[in-house]
């Protein structure tokens, strides 16, 4: 870095401060992303621009009693007007909470009530259930029973039924038998 002359006298600390803050910087980060002669003058400025406001802040004090008597009047005065905005402030959020919080209340009122519905009908779903179960297994037993019945009311009639078919069946056998024995032998069925 080229080391630049102070323009005033008074720029000589500043500028010190500035450039030891910079390497200060630069040492601290990594990778060397500033430049030292920037960043000095970026800080010279900041310094800089500082003691101007430091000295208009002190140039702004007041030095006799009644320009600080009157200097305390303002502030009060303003302290005052921002107690009562504060006060404003505090009110309208002590309002929106109080409202917020009934509102919150209801919503939980209303949360507890379907809650309670849920649980209701939970109850009345197991409830079905364990009846439909109990219902199920009574019908499926009603059913075998009455099927069971029918089949055992007629019973006998099909067993004579089917004796009756197979006594016809084993006749019409027979006579196709023959008749196609006959076909065979003599070359005519009659």
């Amino acid at each position: 870095m080229a080391e630049t002359k102070p323009e005033k006298n008074g720029e000589a600390l500043p500028r010190l401060a500035a450039s030891s803050l910079a390497r200060l910087v630069l040492l601290s980060t990594p990778f060397g992303i500033f430049r030292e002669d920037l960043l000095a003058d970026v800080i010279f400025q900041l310094i800089k621009r500082g003691a101007t406001s430091l000295a208009q802040l002190r140039g702004a004090l007041k030095t006799t009693p009644e320009e600080i008597q009157e200097d305390y009047s303002r502030r009060v005065e303003m302290a005052a007007d921002h107690l009562l905005k504060a006060g404003s402030l505090l009110s309208s959020l002590r309002t929106d909470l109080e409202r917020q919080s009934q509102e919150l209340a209801n919503v939980q009122a209303n949360i507890d009530k379907h809650k309670q519905d849920v649980e209701y009908w939970k109850k009345l779903a197991d409830i079905n259930k364990e009846s439909a179960q109990v219902l199920t297994v009574e019908l499926e037993s009603a059913l075998r029973r009455q099927i069971r019945q029918e089949l055992d009311r007629g019973k006998n009639l099909r067993r004579v039924a089917s004796a009756i078919g197979w006594i016809i069946t084993l006749i019409l056998g027979g006579i196709v038998g023959a008749m196609i024995q006959q076909y065979w032998q003599t070359g005519s069925i009659f």
